[in-house]
Formats: C-alpha cells, sequence, structure tokens
C-alpha cells in the first residue's frame, strides 16, 4: 500500500501556498500524469506537478481553497490508485 505524505509547506504568503506531498507507492507514469492533469484542474488550484522520478506532487493554490483542495486530491488519488494513501503533515506556517 502507498502513501502520500504532506513532507512540509514550502511557501505561504499572500492568498497562495505551496505544498510538497510525497507519492509512495506511486508506480504508473500514466497515473501520475492522470492526477497532476486532473489535480491542476481543481479550484483554487493554480499550478499542480508530479514528478513520477521523485514521486512528488506540488500543489499551488490559494490559500483559503487549500482544505478543499487536499481533499480533493485525496479523492482523484483514491480513485486512479487506490494503494496510494494520502496523509497529511503538520501545517507549518512559514
Amino acid at each position: 500500500m502507498g502513501v502520500l505524505l504532506a513532507v512540509y509547506i514550502i511557501l505561504r504568503g499572500y492568498d497562495f501556498m505551496k505544498m510538497i506531498f510525497k507519492l509512495n507507492g506511486l508506480d504508473c507514469a500514466g497515473c501520475a500524469a492522470k492526477i497532476e492533469d486532473k489535480v491542476g484542474k481543481l479550484d483554487g488550484v493554480t499550478a499542480a506537478t508530479v514528478n513520477f522520478i521523485t514521486t512528488k506532487l506540488i500543489i499551488e493554490g490559494k490559500d483559503e481553497k487549500m482544505e478543499a483542495i487536499i481533499k480533493s486530491a485525496k479523492d482523484i488519488i483514491k480513485k486512479l490508485e487506490p494503494d496510494v494513501v494520502m496523509q497529511e503533515a503538520s501545517l507549518q506556517k512559514a
């Protein structure tokens, strides 16, 4: 079973934040591309990138919508890659 772990927030300012997640167990490059595409289209997301080699997901979006974005990202990942589980790390102000 894979784990998607929020490792840290690297930028928080104004109305936007950038979060980096580790996608443990992601074993499909095509699925990584689908996750990137679907997460990138979520309301409030300004950019989403999945690097299959490093298994990192980076989400940039509106601060006030980030909670909903993360929930939607969990749903997308569960649907596309059921063995990848998303776990949030504690949020830290940068």
